[in-house]
């Protein structure tokens, strides 16, 4: 058996605006988890907006293209958390802003 891997080219930062992307896992150094509550999510907005979702609180702001990566400019997490989901919000709003 031969397993090849072969490096795709980047896709394109216009091919994923208006796609909601969901968050399934979270990653705690070597340690994986499954998401709780609400599914998290994230969608680029054609303005150079973006909404989503902690699980439990609206994320919002603005976003740039930088060659390859795509930082937010403006970032705010409306909303509260049940305390069992606070560390869930905690890791996707360090992580996202």
């Amino acid at each position: 058996m031969e397993l090849r891997l072969v490096q795709q080219p980047p896709v394109p930062t216009e091919a994923l605006v208006g796609t909601t992307w969901m968050l399934d896992t979270l990653l705690d150094g070597e340690v994986a988890s499954s998401v709780a509550g609400d599914a998290a999510t994230l969608m680029l907005q054609h303005a150079g907006g973006f909404i989503g979702s902690t699980g439990c609180r609206s994320l919002s702001g603005q976003y740039m293209v930088v060659g390859d990566d795509v930082p937010c400019t403006t970032f705010a997490a409306d909303g509260d958390c049940p305390d069992e989901l606070a560390a869930q919000d905690g890791h996707v709003v360090v992580n996202a802003g």
